[in-house]
C-alpha cells in the first residue's frame, strides 16, 4: 500500500501510481502465489462474455447519466480535471491509460484479490464467522481503494463509495466461486467498473476539451 500512496500523494503521477501499485505491490504476490491461481484461469463461455459486455455497455451509460445528475453531490468536475492534469493524465497518455485501466488493471487485481487473497482466506479450516473469506477480502479490497477515492470525492462520498466497492468486491468473489474461473471476475471487473471509469473520463474530456 505504501508504494501506491507514494505514487498518488508524493509523486502525483497516475503512471507511477499504476506502476507502483501493480508491479511493486501486487505482482510479487501474484508470482509467488501462482500455484493458487494458475489453474483458475479456465476459459469463460462466449455467451457469458456477451452477456457481461451487454450489461457493461448499459451500466456505463447509466453511470454517465447518474454522474450528470448526481455527480455534483459527490465530486467536483473542475477539481477532478485539475487533478488529472496534475497527475499527468495528458493527451499523450490519455488513451494508453484508459486502455490499461480496463485491460491490465482488472487482470492483475482479480488474480491478486480474488485468486490469491480470497482463495487463501477460503482455505482457513475454522473461520471466525460465515463467509469470512468473502467479507475480509472485499473489505481489504475496498480499503485499498479508499485512498484513491479521497483524492477526487467529497469526504462522505468517499466513504459511501468505499462501502459500495466492498459489496462489489464480494459480488466478484461470489461470481468467481460460482463459475470456478477467474476470467468471469476479470471480465466483470474490466467491462463493468473500469469501462465505466473510462466512460466518465471521456465525459469529463468533453466538458473540458482544452484542459488536457
Amino acid at each position: 500500500m505504501a508504494a501506491m500512496l507514494i505514487g498518488l500523494y508524493m509523486l502525483n503521477s497516475a503512471v507511477w501510481a499504476y506502476a507502483l501499485y501493480h508491479y511493486v505491490c501486487l505482482l510479487p504476490a501474484v508470482i509467488l502465489g501462482r500455484k493458487l491461481w494458475q489453474t483458475e484461469l479456465k476459459r469463460s463461455s462466449l455467451k457469458f462474455f456477451f452477456i457481461i459486455l451487454a450489461i457493461a455497455l448499459a451500466f456505463s451509460g447509466v453511470t454517465v447519466l447518474a454522474f450528470e445528475f448526481l455527480g455534483k453531490y459527490a465530486i467536483s468536475d473542475q477539481k477532478t480535471v485539475e487533478l488529472m492534469v496534475r497527475m499527468g493524465w495528458s493527451k499523450e497518455w490519455l488513451w494508453i491509460l484508459n486502455i490499461y485501466c480496463f485491460t491490465v488493471n482488472p487482470f492483475i487485481e482479480e488474480i491478486y484479490w480474488r485468486g490469491i487473497v480470497f482463495k487463501q482466506l477460503e482455505k482457513i479450516e475454522k473461520p471466525p464467522f460465515k463467509n469470512f473469506g468473502i467479507i475480509v477480502s472485499s473489505f481489504l479490497y475496498a480499503f485499498y481503494h479508499y485512498f484513491i477515492f479521497r483524492l477526487i470525492l467529497y469526504p462522505v462520498a468517499a466513504e459511501i463509495l468505499s462501502i459500495a466497492l466492498a459489496f462489489y468486491g464480494a459480488g466478484l468473489a461470489i461470481l468467481y466461486k460460482r463459475t470456478g474461473t477467474l476470467w468471469s471476475a476479470i471480465l466483470a471487473h474490466g467491462l463493468l467498473t473500469d469501462l465505466a471509469v473510462v466512460a466518465l473520463i471521456i465525459d469529463l474530456m468533453n466538458k473540458f476539451p482544452g484542459a488536457l
